[in-house]
């Protein structure tokens, strides 16, 4: 889930991250092959990194039944997530953490790119982060953020506020 929010990236690009994929080093990943079979490289920063070198020490070499899986993330069996598993995860994960169970991958691509505009992040990094051909596909996360211009404009513009 920290790297899903991390990087905003697609649950089948999650789904098939490759453990050579990563870089710790320069903390970013390497996406093969995304949507529309773009390459692209994402930062992921030190919390993130952190938390997937701590899953590889720890837990992914428990699942590990076969030692040439190349798969960064697997299942309980070893395998490949799959998109219900990967889905299931999430929903899990936020009940135990008190969230919506209706919490999906998506809504964590979303919910990153969100808090990214309203903390003042320009709309093209964003675009080149989530992958998109268009800044117009990423334009349709700016509708989100207009409820904070509204709110903003109200209480400080001079012709706006009431008193």
């Amino acid at each position: 889930m920290k790297l899903l929010y991390a990087t905003a990236i697609r649950n089948t690009e999650l789904r098939n991250l490759t453990v050579s994929e990563i870089d710790f080093d320069y903390q970013q990943l390497f996406i093969r092959k995304g949507k529309f079979g773009k390459d692209r490289v994402v930062p992921i920063g030190k919390i993130a990194s952190d938390v997937i070198r701590e899953y590889m020490i720890h837990s992914r070499s428990k699942l590990c039944c076969d030692y040439k899986t190349r798969y960064l993330f697997i299942s309980k069996n070893g395998h490949k997530l799959t998109r219900g598993n990967l889905i299931w995860i999430v929903k899990h994960q936020a009940k135990k953490a008190g969230l919506s169970e209706n919490l999906t991958p998506h809504c964590l691509r979303h919910a990153c790119a969100t808090h990214m505009l309203r903390a003042g992040a320009d709309i093209r990094y964003i675009q080149e982060l989530l992958g998109h051909t268009s800044v117009a596909t990423t334009q349709l996360y700016t509708r989100v953020v207009i409820t904070d211009l509204k709110e903003n404009y109200m209480r400080t513009h001079p012709r706006a506020i009431r008193k």
